[in-house]
């Protein structure tokens, strides 16, 4: 007897059946892998997936955004929040196309990430090269890690009592 998988006429692979009922668990999860335990910090199929990271001067974000007009970019920094809005490459989406499958994005998107702190919006500068926004927000200066410089003083040496000096009362 031949069992046959659900969808094709491939024979049947439990490990594949198990492999592919995690990822969709996990998609229905909102991104949380079972077996690590970590969570995407989006909901599955957020798009564009935004990076974030931080380093000494401030946060850098970064966008793959393929296929888009940087024309139609609009970068907003407001307090802590950064909005990215913009359009995917369009184009019919049809057989007589030539298109049989399509799963790159089209059309308009917007997408707005909160940041951890808010950032000073003047001297945000945003980039866009081969299909990647990057993002440098910079941190303002009264969150920025300052040095303190430790002033040393010389340690204080107690005096000692000596028998002249000790009042008798007398």
């Amino acid at each position: 007897m031949r069992v046959l998988n659900r969808l094709s006429s491939r024979q049947f692979d439990p490990w594949r059946e198990m492999v592919q009922m995690q990822s969709d668990v996990e998609r229905l999860l909102g991104g949380i892998s079972l077996f690590s335990g970590r969570a995407s910090t989006a909901p599955a199929g957020t798009r564009p997936a935004v990076n974030l990271y931080e380093n000494a001067n401030g946060l850098i974000a970064t966008a793959e955004l393929p296929g888009v007009d940087p024309a139609s970019l609009e970068v907003v920094v407001e307090g802590d929040i950064l909005s990215l809005k913009g359009s995917f490459g369009g184009g019919a989406n049809s057989e007589a196309d030539g298109y049989r499958r399509r799963e790159r994005p089209r059309g308009e998107f917007s997408r707005s990430v909160t940041l951890p702190y808010a950032v000073e919006s003047d001297s945000t500068q945003a980039e866009f090269a081969d299909g990647v926004l990057t993002i440098r927000l910079t941190k303002p200066v009264a969150a920025r890690p300052r040095r303190i410089d430790v002033r040393v003083t010389p340690p204080v040496t107690p005096s000692v009592a000596t028998p002249s000096s000790v009042d008798t009362g007398n």
